[in-house]
């Protein structure tokens, strides 16, 4: 961790591309209170999701997470303009009156890109020992997926180790989570399992859970989330459950697909953007024994996923035509744009993904123990196989571990990168701060 002295990192709430730093003294912190824990964030993931967070964070309540210090100095106090962007990764525990909870040990869980300590409110889990659910009154509208804490045994020596599995799990396991909930819930084919609403929209049937007869079209493929998405089809679905193959569209050549060689029980075709005009291309996808094509948008390119659902809505086959969108382009929205993509769901008829509402009804349904002994164990076999080769790549994706937030090769200079588009799918960020 850095020596430097406690900095809070905040950005502007509109132009969440420009950045500022701070170092308020930390004895205004003052004395801990019950049941709570001082944190200071350790190692953090930086992906497309950072920016969503900041681009709905007012919406969805995000910036409420980690209000900005009333003490801090203006004008960065102004909670309307300035606020403090989370990610998600590892803390240690500086100080705790959480009896369960040691100073010294960690925390997995959602936290502040900053090195600034903050203070966490939890309550432990009935269900399972190590969970910690935040109970902060500024944080009760913030979604449950955001406020669960979980006690793990790494140190920080682990952490920082080379090529470690915490600087991976940081990265990679946010997205994955959600397209492993998409995938085993809200297209549910292995027996047991519910097939669960996977957000908000129209109303969610078994019909529209059965893949069998599916082509899946994965818009912006080449991030995390879609690339794990993808990889879940693949290999975590009964057998004959579909889909009957998936297409995915991204900016990159088909050759550098992950999927190019993955042994699957349905065809992966790769293409770019601009093939998406392709006859030929439109001739494969209804020369395919399909009733339906699910269209899913993970943070595809815009303007493309309108146009692109017009024109397979127009099929002469009788094929429906279903739109779920998880997130936007990896930049940053002005309000205006923000605006338009909400019109532009609701024009499709599309349905808003929502990981937080689907885990939390699966856990409901099978249980929350169940749940993350599950998920948990896939994970770990997922990251495992793809680790086996030691070439060091998962899912296409090339592990970088760098440290700070000041500087071009820290937080500084890669949020940059981020924000303006700059970080291809590919590179995999995490941070020791």
């Amino acid at each position: 961790m850095s020596t430097q002295p406690p900095t809070l990192r905040v950005v502007d709430k509109t132009h969440y591309d420009r950045q500022f730093f701070t170092t308020p003294p930390v004895d205004q912190l003052g004395p801990l209170s019950d049941s709570s824990v001082r944190i200071q964030s350790t190692l953090i993931g930086l992906s497309s999701n950072n920016l969503a967070y900041c681009a709905a964070g007012t919406a969805l309540h995000w910036w409420d997470t980690f209000p900005v210090p009333k003490y801090v100095e203006a004008p960065y106090n102004d909670r309307s303009q300035y606020g403090i962007s989370p990610g998600w990764g590892y803390a240690t525990i500086l100080e705790s009156t959480v009896p369960a909870l040691k100073k010294g040990s960690m925390l997995w869980g959602f936290f502040p890109i900053s090195t600034f300590p903050v203070d966490l409110l939890l309550r432990q889990s009935s269900q399972i020992a190590e969970h910690f659910i935040e109970v902060s009154e500024h944080r009760n509208k913030v979604m449950p997926l955001y406020q669960r804490y979980i006690a793990v045994p790494d140190t920080l020596e682990s952490v920082k180790a080379e090529n470690s599995s915490a600087a991976w799990k940081s990265m990679l396991l946010p997205p994955w989570k959600s397209a492993y909930t998409f995938n085993r819930f809200g297209f549910a084919s292995l027996p047991g399992d519910p097939v669960l609403h996977p957000g908000i929209g129209h109303p969610w049937t078994v019909q529209d859970g059965d893949l069998s007869k599916t082509l899946m079209i994965c818009l912006g493929a080449g991030t995390k989330t879609g690339r794990s998405f993808i990889h879940q089809l693949a290999t975590n679905r009964a057998p004959s459950s579909g889909p009957i193959a998936v297409l995915e569209i991204s900016s990159t050549t088909p050759e550098s697909s992950p999927f190019v060689r993955l042994q699957s029980v349905f065809p992966i075709k790769a293409a770019q953007y601009a093939d998406l005009q392709d006859e030929a291309l439109s001739e494969w996808m209804f020369g395919l024994p399909i009733d339906r094509i699910v269209v899913i948008d993970f943070s595809g390119r815009a303007g493309v996923c309108e146009p692109l659902t017009t024109k397979l809505r127009a099929n002469t086959a009788g094929v429906n035509v279903e739109v779920l969108v998880v997130g936007g382009e990896s930049k940053v929205y002005t309000p205006e744009q923000l605006l338009e993509r909400r019109a532009t769901t609701s024009r499709l008829g599309a349905i808003q993904c929502n990981a937080s509402g689907i885990r939390e009804e699966a856990m409901a349904a099978i249980g929350e123990a169940k749940f993350f002994v599950e998920q948990d164990a896939a994970f770990d076999r997922f990251l495992e196989g793809e680790l086996v080769d030691g070439k060091g790549v998962v899912l296409g994706v090339r592990l970088g571990v760098r440290e700070g937030l000041r500087g071009k090769e820290g937080i500084e200079g890669s949020w940059d990168r981020l924000a303006h588009g700059k970080v291809p799918g590919d590179e995999g960020l995490t941070f020791l701060l």
